[in-house]
């Protein structure tokens, strides 16, 4: 990024504070996946994926908001071994006593949830995407339909007309066929033979890179037609890409615009998502948040509030483009509203987020990473245990450190030799 500019910024330290909720609510973090979701969320990732992805939300809630996780997510607050000579356990307590008293509940995926909300009889039910069986009348939005309209690949020229990577939609027929290639091609001023590289996405929403296709090669192609058979798509030009950013803002229900927070995002040559690279010092420079800002102005015009998280990349030429939109939350977000605690470790942190895997209990792990956590160099904000037998724990956590080059690369030895190991296996 360039240089920055001075732009107003979100100050809050909950999910309630996040979407203005006043009275008491619910959020569902786990993702619909499937026919869960109303209209179908696409995503391929295990049911073991997504509980531990709803882990990370489970310390930003505050008293005022239960949170529903699937029973397999191990809390941080509450679901420690309790120590003989006191009535908590030792992390249960530290938690608590850093991030506040937490309403946490489970339920058994996928829609155990249920017998829950129908005990919470008005009150705002928050999630990622619609579910097929919570009623319109329980979101926090008047129509929210708007969310799959807002993450709909296809519909991104609704949300900024001069700064998206460009791109051609293509229904199921025409991507089967070939019919699209010479339309392509003349659109946008190429040969037939420089058609590669090219980016497939399914226009309907979808997470976590699993509606994403990257071709090299008329094999790439012909495999991504195999994988969405039967799926509208759209053709996205391959952008040679310097930096891949997540501006995370926040839009009140009046409108205001706030910035949250922006990180560097890992990304592989899949173009699966892999965690993000970040720090309270990443500002946008001033062409960078205006794409932002009228990106999240569009999208309020839809009757849309809350929180997004746009991804918005920097090409070799230096110019900003559009390339994907997440209106919810993100799993960044915790980090932007725990900056007072991570800053009071470090002064500027620096810090690499992602999934961890360890090969033992939540108490083993807690305790063998004592030093670390205690340090404020690592920061678990989440962790699934789905199987005593097996006795594996991942977490969902921060490596925090004051210089961007040396401190996570050494902290990531540190904890590999205490076999926490980088990456998840679900």
């Amino acid at each position: 990024m360039k240089a920055p500019v001075d732009i107003p910024q979100c100050s809050v330290s909950s999910i309630p504070e996040l979407y203005g909720f006043k009275e008491a609510s619910c959020h569902i973090p786990a993702y619909p996946k499937g026919n869960l979701g109303n209209p179908p969320y696409h995503y391929n990732r295990s049911d073991e994926y997504i509980a531990a992805q709803a882990s990370r939300f489970g310390l930003i809630g505050g008293e005022g908001m239960t949170t529903l996780v699937p029973k397999e997510v191990f809390c941080l607050t509450q679901d420690f071994r309790k120590n003989r000579s006191s009535k908590e356990s030792y992390w249960s307590g530290y938690y608590s006593e850093h991030f506040g008293k937490q309403n946490v509940e489970k339920y058994h995926w996928p829609k155990g949830f249920q017998s829950h909300i129908n005990e919470r009889i008005g009150q705002t039910i928050l999630t990622p995407y619609p579910y097929a069986d919570i009623p319109q009348e329980r979101s926090y939005l008047k129509d929210d339909s708007v969310i799959p309209f807002l993450n709909d690949k296809g519909n991104m020229y609704e949300l900024s007309k001069h700064y998206v990577v460009p791109y051609m939609k293509c229904s199921s027929n025409e991507f089967q066929s070939g019919d699209w290639e010479e339309k392509y091609c003349t659109q946008y001023g190429i040969d037939t033979e420089d058609l590669f590289p090219l980016v497939v996405k399914l226009t309907e929403p979808s997470g976590g890179g699993d509606g994403v296709r990257i071709c090299h090669s008329r094999k790439d192609l012909d495999s991504s037609r195999r994988d969405f058979q039967g799926k509208d798509i759209k053709i996205e030009a391959f952008v040679d890409i310097v930096h891949n950013y997540n501006i995370q803002l926040q839009v009140t229900k009046d409108g205001e615009i706030f910035f949250l927070g922006a990180s560097i995002q890992k990304v592989g040559d899949d173009g699966k998502y892999g965690g993000n690279y970040m720090s309270f010092s990443f500002i946008p420079d001033e062409s960078l948040w205006n794409i932002a800002r009228e990106i999240a102005e569009n999208a309020y015009k839809t009757g849309w509030y809350g929180v997004a998280g746009l991804d918005i990349v920097e090409d070799k030429k230096g110019d900003y483009l559009f390339l994907d939109p997440n209106f919810r939350l993100n799993g960044s977000t915790p980090f932007y509203l725990m900056q007072d605690k991570i800053s009071a470790h470090v002064n500027d942190p620096y810090f690499e987020t992602g999934f961890f895997t360890y090969p033992g209990s939540p108490d083993q792990l807690f305790s063998d990473v004592r030093s670390q956590i205690e340090k404020g160099v690592l920061l678990p904000v989440g962790c699934y245990y789905p199987d005593k037998k097996k006795a594996e724990t991942t977490i969902y956590a921060a490596v925090i450190g004051d210089d961007i080059e040396k401190i996570p690369h050494i902290i990531r030895s540190q904890l590999q030799r205490k076999n926490l190991l980088q990456g998840i296996a679900l």
